[in-house]
């Protein structure tokens, strides 16, 4: 008994860090063409489908000069959805900061994460993004054509982008397609690992015997 719980619970343990190595890369673009201001905000939406999704990071396009360090860049959601919510930081939920180094325009810049988040399945986030006050978001006018992304566990739909964060006191500007990538990764049913897991166990018990 004591081998088969032993033997199931590392079975376990191989599934569920295989699905987190598993993760998947949502890439809307990288053509540029507008910016806003260094420390504005892009805003869009995020739907996530019939699975948990734990967001793991973030590459986005910044300008301007290329080895410019930064670790403020802020991220931040509400459910439901951003359009009509970009004035008022009490309108969202901090999530995490991020830092990097700019690769400067033209070039997707990794932003490091301090901490994963989760954004739970069947759900409508919205999603702002708020960049260093060292760095700007190089971004894409929308065009009917270039602001809707999915891979079947997310959708995105963007967006729009204010010079100030949460204030559009200098603008509202829209549609603007944020120019990014989130790698994140789909949560398993319960059900599905127990399943798994159980086989993993029968086979690791069927070599044994």
């Amino acid at each position: 008994m004591k081998f088969f719980v032993t033997t199931f619970v590392a079975g376990l343990m191989v599934l569920c860090s295989a699905a987190s190595a598993n993760a998947d890369t949502l890439t809307t673009l990288f053509a540029g063409g507008n910016s806003g201001s260094f420390g504005g905000a892009v805003y869009f939406d995020l739907e996530v489908g019939s699975l948990d999704v734990i967001i793991q990071s973030l590459e986005s396009h910044l300008g301007d000069v290329s080895g410019t360090a930064f670790s403020d860049y802020q991220v931040y959601t509400r459910v439901g959805g951003y359009s009509g919510f970009e004035v008022g930081i009490g309108n969202w939920d901090f999530q995490t900061a991020g830092s990097g180094v700019s690769n400067g325009t033209g070039v997707p810049t990794n932003v490091s994460l301090d901490s994963v988040f989760t954004l739970s399945a069947n759900t409508l986030y919205g999603v702002a993004l708020v960049a260093d006050p060292a760095v700007q978001h190089i971004y894409t006018n929308g065009d009917g054509n270039n602001q809707n992304y999915s891979d079947g566990n997310i959708s995105l739909e963007l967006g729009s982008a204010t010079n100030l964060p949460f204030d559009d006191s200098a603008g509202l500007f829209s549609p603007r397609v944020w120019n990014g990538s989130i790698t994140y990764n789909p949560v398993p049913e319960p059900g599905s690992i127990l399943l798994l897991g159980m086989a993993a166990v029968g086979l690791v018990v069927r070599r044994k015997r």
